[in-house]
C-alpha cells in the first residue's frame, strides 16, 4: 500500500542523511543520535502496520476513487473502529476469518440497508441466499504481498437489490452460482448499468462466501 511504500522511503532518506552528516564531519553527535532515533521511530511505525490497516486503506481507495467502477462510498470512522478491534473477522489472504458468526444480523438484507445503513456500519450481516451475476479476481499487488482482491456484484433474491462483496483472497465461486455470506456494510453507491440507468449497491467488506 501507499503508506507503506512512503515510510519505507521516509527510512531510506533518513538513514541516508545520517551517514552524509557522518562522514562531512563537524559537530554531528547530537545530529546523528537525533536522526537516527526518527529512523528506528519510522522502523517501528513500518513494522506496526497491521492487516487491519490493509482493510481499511483498501477499502477506503475503493470508496473515495471509484477503484473498480461501482461507485463512490464512504469508510467512516465507525466503520474503520470496528475493523480495527476486530481484523480476525475478515478472510484475508489464506487466513480465514473467525468470530464473525458470534454476533450477526440475520433479518438484514438489501431493502433495510437501502434505506438506512448507518445502523449496520459495525455489525456484521449474514445475507443467506443471493446470485452471483458478475465475479472478478483483482491479483495486480499479489508480487508486493497483497493478497487476491475478489469482488462479486450479487442479487439478493429476497428484492431487487445488489451487493458488491470484497474478499481479500480466491474463491470457488463463479457467474451464476447461488450464495451466501457473512460481511460488514461499508457504504452505499451506484453504477451505470448496460440499459442506460443505474443500479444501486450496498459495499461490503467480506469475512466468508460460500456456496
Amino acid at each position: 500500500m501507499k503508506k507503506k511504500i512512503v515510510l519505507l522511503f521516509t527510512l531510506i532518506m533518513t538513514v541516508g542523511l545520517t551517514f552524509g552528516l557522518t562522514a562531512c564531519g563537524g559537530d554531528s553527535s547530537n545530529e546523528s543520535a537525533s536522526t537516527e532515533t526518527e529512523a528506528v521511530e519510522e522502523t517501528t511505525e513500518a513494522e506496526e502496520y497491521t492487516v487491519a490497516d490493509y482493510f481499511i486503506d483498501t477499502i477506503t481507495w475503493i470508496g473515495e476513487e471509484d477503484g473498480y467502477g461501482w461507485g463512490e462510498f464512504e469508510v467512516t470512522e465507525e466503520t474503520q473502529d470496528f475493523i480495527r478491534n476486530h481484523e480476525e473477522f475478515f478472510q484475508y489472504d489464506d487466513t480465514a476469518g473467525n468470530g464473525y458468526d458470534k454476533d450477526v444480523e440475520e433479518a438484514v438484507g438489501f431493502k433495510q440497508l437501502d434505506k438506512n445503513i448507518g445502523p449496520y456500519l459495525s455489525r456484521i450481516v449474514h445475507i443467506s441466499s443471493g446470485e452471483v451475476i458478475q465475479i472478478f479476481e483483482d491479483d495486480s499487488c499479489v508480487d508486493d504481498g497483497e493478497p487476491v482482491i475478489t469482488q462479486l456484484l450479487v442479487s439478493d433474491n429476497n428484492s431487487d437489490g445488489y451487493f458488491v462483496v470484497y474478499y481479500m483472497n480466491t474463491v470457488d465461486i463463479y457467474e451464476g452460482d447461488h450464495v451466501s455470506f457473512y460481511a460488514l456494510p461499508l457504504g452505499s453507491s451506484c453504477f451505470e448499468n448496460t440499459g442506460g440507468g443505474t443500479t444501486n449497491v450496498v459495499n461490503m467488506l467480506g469475512c466468508k462466501v460460500s456456496k
